[in-house]
């Protein structure tokens, strides 16, 4: 008998498992050129990211989730797969569907122009700013008051590209102070 409750036990968690392992979502770009897919865990587990687009099946990215899968179409070919790692900790890839490459992970990306393919991430106080596809930074701007924290959690921040090549954040916070700052990135 008590070998017989622990095979039912085993075979309930075995297919608890199968069941958390079979999730799928179709992930389609605004203009409906590129559509992901994503097969796995709906979270804590693994899953594969996979570009479906014209009926392929391309792996993009495969690993474990915590949360997820967050998608976030930065243009109609561009996607954002966002990895949390606890709140607020995330990286981010980021995957072409018509270039069909993946960029290498970015830790905290806050802003991303993507006419120019460039991500703006933060830092303690900083700002620091690649070209997407590269792991190498080509400008790290001071920028006083946006700790992770006051970005995160304590200020309502907005960030984003705009017009020719300037960084804008705005952030309204907690304690009734404000910040606004302006950096020009160089093309």
């Amino acid at each position: 008998m008590r070998l017989y409750l622990s095979i039912l036990v085993f075979l309930g968690l075995c297919s608890q498992a199968a069941l958390a392992s079979n999730f799928t979502q179709k992930l389609v770009s605004p203009d409906k050129s590129c559509q992901l897919t994503y097969e796995g865990a709906e979270s804590n587990g693994d899953g594969v990211f996979y570009d479906t687009t014209g009926g392929k099946k391309k792996v993009v990215r495969q690993g474990y989730l915590r949360i997820g899968p967050i998608v976030n179409w930065m243009s109609n070919s561009i996607a954002e797969l966002q990895i949390s790692e606890g709140s607020p900790s995330y990286h981010s890839y980021y995957y072409d569907c018509r270039e069909q490459r993946i960029s290498p992970s970015y830790s905290l990306p806050i802003a991303f122009d993507a006419q120019n393919k460039i991500i703006a991430t933060l830092e303690q106080e900083e700002i620091v700013f690649y070209r997407l596809f590269s792991e190498k930074e080509f400008l790290r701007a001071k920028a006083a008051g946006v700790g992770l924290t006051e970005y995160f959690e304590s200020c309502e921040p907005d960030s984003k590209f705009e017009n020719a090549n300037m960084f804008h954040i705005k952030m309204k916070c907690e304690d009734g102070s404000n910040i606004d700052l302006t950096i020009k990135v160089p093309d």
